[in-house]
């Protein structure tokens, strides 16, 4: 329970990377299943931790409660593919782009990494619109980064040919 409630943030940032790796290379090559297992077993292991953080901070919460639900979110989203974050993000994306305050700021990466992830042609040209009309550099490279994780094999296309343009400077290819 500790490490999926009481931690400091930067222990479980620390895990993220060695589960990336685990996820994607080790599972993979343990078996068919497995990567669906290991899935399977961070959700439940670091689910409830998020579940009863929920995803809106609360009035004078401490930074390490809010960067820890970030780390949870991002754990569980890009690794664990937990269809409760997935979904959440999507709708949280949506919001974020009505109103950049309509998230706490250190769920944005997160939100939109998700959100493209799972997105359509119609997502990908919000994001790029948002990109285009960011109203600063952070949120430009945020934009950038999430049309970089679309899967969709023509929007991973599109995103690719984006970056043969001017629109992409090129040291952010």
């Amino acid at each position: 329970a500790a490490l999926a409630g009481e931690e400091v943030p930067d222990v479980l940032l620390a895990l993220r990377g060695p589960f990336a790796f685990l996820e994607d290379r080790l599972a993979v090559e343990a078996g068919r299943d497995v990567p669906e297992r290991f899935r399977d077993w961070l959700a439940a292991r670091f689910g409830p931790a998020l579940l009863e953080l929920g995803w809106d901070p609360k009035p004078a919460e401490a930074d390490e409660v809010r960067l820890r639900r970030a780390v949870l979110v991002g754990l569980l989203g890009e690794i664990a593919d937990w269809p409760p974050v997935l979904a959440t993000a999507v709708q949280r994306f949506d919001a974020y782009l009505a109103r950049r305050d309509a998230i706490d700021p250190n769920l944005a990466d997160a939100v939109v990494t998700l959100a493209a992830r799972a997105g359509d042609a119609a997502r990908f040209e919000s994001m790029l619109e948002a990109f285009e009309h960011a109203g600063t550099p952070q949120e430009r490279r945020r934009f950038l980064f999430g049309l970089a994780e679309f899967r969709a094999p023509k929007l991973v296309d599109r995103a690719l040919a984006l970056c043969l343009t001017d629109r992409v400077p090129t040291q952010d290819v």
